[in-house]
């Protein structure tokens, strides 16, 4: 029809203006190479309508709605019907992307504190807990807490137990399966926030479409305002009658709209940069997890060089699911150590050690990036409610439109 005011979809968008640079804002690296991202801070208008530019074709055409729509909603007379139906299109101007931005936004909030209450942020967490297995795993093998490995064990200081080396790789042994389970653990649940953030792409995708449709109609607010403006008093010169109700009852509706607009095009802006930092989150978590997984599977390897060399007292660990996220096993820890009886016990400690920082610092990125996503959620929050009123009253308006419609 060529005088409505029904924006269609376009191809998808890419961010652009104000929210590509609060995307590509800078984070904090760690030592371990984990970049805690920086919370989304709360939109402000101007920013939510730089977030994409429209190209010269697109106003291009949303220009020609406008003319279309003012010229015949100028021609028609007030008690038309169809004048009635054009006074419909600017109650329910951009209504359905407003109500589709109220939606997303409980949305993706729910996602950002989720992270933070039930995700692998949390203590209480798969991952969380599984972490923390891993690291008591990693105290209980440490060598720098078995003392002199080299030692006999006796019963009240009189009868052998044997040697405290054997069992402490006992321990080893004894204790695989516990840890298989964990780092198989780990593994699914790196996997899990991979698929959420596949679902985080295409979320995202769609608030850039909302985005881009309501920064549209923010558009069409402003160039229906001034070219009704021009058009009425037009009319107002020769029919003053006509001329006051088109102005009563159609420009003061449409300038109702901008700021119902914007607040939600804003809201649209925040959900987009919140999924953003929920989705960094994921994407360094997947990486600290598989460094101290990988650093874990690194020193049972390098347990088993080390023990080459002790004859009938070799270890010999089955193959653990996480073994293909390991280094090869003469990497990281060194070749094949000297045979003979001499245990390189500092070499191992290395490996260890190396677990531990990488449990260290994922702790502290942990830390970090719960207050990082627990600020973002509470911009996030005050977005919502921001736009809430203006909602409100869309619904309000809508209820008295149906009513109207009725008499």
């Amino acid at each position: 029809m060529g005088d409505s005011l029904k924006i269609g979809l376009t191809a998808a968008v890419r961010p652009a203006g104000a929210l590509a640079a609060l995307e590509d804002a800078e984070s904090v690296r760690s030592s371990l190479g984990l970049m805690t991202p920086t919370p989304a801070g709360l939109v402000d208008e101007s920013q939510a309508l730089g977030a994409v530019k429209l190209e010269g074709s697109s106003l291009a055409k949303l220009d020609a709605m406008v003319a279309d729509f003012v010229v015949a909603v100028t021609q028609l007379e007030t008690f038309d019907p169809k004048f009635r139906g054009r006074l419909a299109d600017i109650q329910q101007f951009g209504d359905d992307e407003i109500k589709a931005s109220a939606e997303a936004g409980p949305r993706v909030l729910a996602r950002s504190v989720n992270a933070v209450k039930k995700g692998a942020l949390s203590n209480s967490s798969t991952v969380g807990g599984n972490l923390a297995q891993l690291r008591r795993q990693v105290d209980a093998l440490d060598p720098g807490h078995q003392g002199d490995l080299f030692g006999e064990r006796k019963l009240l200081g009189l009868v052998s137990l044997g040697g405290k080396l054997q069992a402490y790789l006992a321990r080893y042994q004894s204790g695989q399966g516990h840890i298989d389970a964990i780092l198989t653990n780990l593994e699914n649940g790196r996997k899990a926030m991979a698929a959420e953030n596949d679902e985080i792409a295409l979320e995202a995708d769609g608030l850039l479409q909302a985005i881009e449709q309501l920064r549209k109609y923010v558009y069409l607010a402003g160039k229906l305002d001034s070219s009704l403006e021009t058009r009425i008093a037009r009319v107002a010169a020769s029919e003053p009658e006509r001329g006051r109700i088109v102005r009563e009852q159609m420009l003061a509706h449409l300038r109702e709209k901008p700021p119902e607009l914007s607040a939600h095009l804003a809201v649209s802006v925040q959900g987009y940069l919140t999924l953003d930092v929920v989705r960094r989150n994921n994407v360094e978590l997947i990486r600290g997890i598989g460094r101290a997984t990988t650093g874990m599977v690194a020193a049972l390897r390098t347990a088993v060089i080390v023990t080459q060399g002790l004859g009938e007292q070799r270890l010999v660990l089955d193959e653990i699911s996480a073994l293909n996220m390991a280094a090869p096993a003469r990497g990281a820890n060194g070749g094949q150590l000297a045979a003979g009886s001499t245990i390189d016990v500092a070499r191992l400690q290395t490996a260890f050690d190396s677990v531990y920082s990488a449990l260290d610092e994922l702790d502290a990125y942990r830390t970090k990036a719960v207050d990082a996503l627990s600020r973002t959620a509470d911009a996030m929050t005050a977005q919502i409610s921001k736009a809430q009123s203006y909602l409100d009253r869309a619904r309000a308006r809508e209820a008295a439109g149906r009513s109207e419609y009725r008499r």
